[in-house]
């Protein structure tokens, strides 16, 4: 090895010995809002209904202005699987968020659900969520559906 070689080999080596604090302090020396801000997505229904959620993404929408979609990527999250989601710029502040995901049921085709998740004025979400789960209450008129499967996605904090 010459010695121009082991030199760049030293300085990678050197690189990786950062520490993970002294990595959070130069991101919080160096930013301005630094505030990322995560959304989660839990699916809870049970396991035994057999369904996936396939695709998703969230979009993020900045105070001021400006939006940013993170995804939509294929998922296939099953029962019991959480999945997050993160915005692209940590000095704006996020005011709101929406999910979009593609549910699929077994031998059924994909089904499309969304929800929105809005701060109160003068704050900013940092994490958000949001969870697939079986609905509390349905209408009786629902109870005659064709369909086996009552779920809801609602907005958690």
């Amino acid at each position: 090895m010459n010695q121009g070689h082991r030199k760049l080999y030293i300085k990678r080596v050197g690189i990786k010995k950062i520490t993970m604090e002294k990595e959070y302090e130069i991101l919080l020396k160096n930013a301005t809002l630094s505030q990322l801000c995560t959304v989660s997505l839990q699916h809870r229904l049970p396991c035994e209904w057999g369904v996936v959620v396939v695709n998703g993404g969230v979009k993020f929408f900045y105070d001021g202005g400006g939006d940013f979609i993170d995804g939509p990527y294929s998922l296939n999250l099953t029962c019991g699987q959480d999945t997050y989601f993160r915005n692209n710029d940590t000095s704006k502040c996020v005011k709101q968020v929406q999910i979009f995901i593609t549910v699929v049921f077994p031998g059924q085709p994909g089904q499309p659900f969304g929800q929105a998740q809005v701060c109160p004025a003068g704050q900013c979400i940092l994490q958000g969520g949001f969870v697939l789960r079986p609905k509390a209450t349905i209408s009786k008129t629902s109870l005659k559906d064709k369909t086996p499967f009552h779920i809801e996605v609602v907005s958690i904090q």
